[in-house]
Formats: structure tokens, sequence, C-alpha cells
């Protein structure tokens, strides 16, 4: 049941995220803090939560690259792949810390960062 007070929507102990339902919440907790990996890919050692992550994975493994970057012609199976890709060609960098406004093209850079200049807040 949905319940309309934010105030009384299940809440995860961990990070304070609030979901519609306990079962969200669960899952939640096993897929971001316990970091549970069930899900083997049927070709290489990756391994991860559900079927849904495997799915995007398995694009790697797709002999077709048909996206290819504007600026260095390099080639990736995902459109957004390359999109973010470009942006290093082009200077974008939409993400930015909080702490000290450092920017970067991809969340990753981002949370390396966080890793090594602030490792109190990750």
């Amino acid at each position: 049941m949905f319940k309309f007070h934010e105030d009384r929507l299940p809440t995860c102990g961990v990070c304070g995220l609030k979901a519609i339902s306990q079962g969200e919440i669960d899952r939640h907790q096993r897929k971001v803090h316990l970091k549970e990996k069930n899900v083997a890919c049927p070709i290489c050692n990756y391994q991860c939560y559900d079927n849904a992550q495997l799915k995007k994975h398995m694009i790697r493994h797709k002999v077709d690259k048909v996206y290819s970057c504007r600026f260095c012609k390099k080639t990736f199976p995902r459109p957004t792949t390359c999109r973010i890709h470009e942006m290093i060609h082009t200077g974008e960098k939409n993400k930015v810390c909080e702490l000290c406004n450092a920017s970067f093209v991809q969340k990753a850079s981002l949370n390396y960062h966080m890793m090594k200049h602030h490792p109190d807040h990750v």
C-alpha cells in the first residue's frame, strides 16, 4: 500500500533512501550496501546483482560496435557510452564534486576523486 506521508515511507537505515515499499528497501540494501552479486556472466568473470545488470554487461561482448565517435572514430556498442566518450573531446564536465567544485566527464572519475581527496565523505 502506498503511503502519502514521506515520514512514513520505508527508509534505508544506512543511507536514508526512502521507497514506497519495504521490498524496494530490501533490494536496495542487498544491491548497494551488501553488494550482492548472484548472477554471473557466461563469457567472462563478471558478476552482478541481477539479470538487468547482466543484460547491460552482455553488450560488451557484442561484436558490433555501431556507434562511432565524431572526433576520433573510436567505436562503441552503446550510444550513451559514445556520447560520454565524446565529452572528453568537447571538454564538457558535468560531474562536479560538491566539496571542492572539481569537475569530471565520468561519474567513475568523480568517485575516484572522492575516495582519494575526500574519503571521510564517501
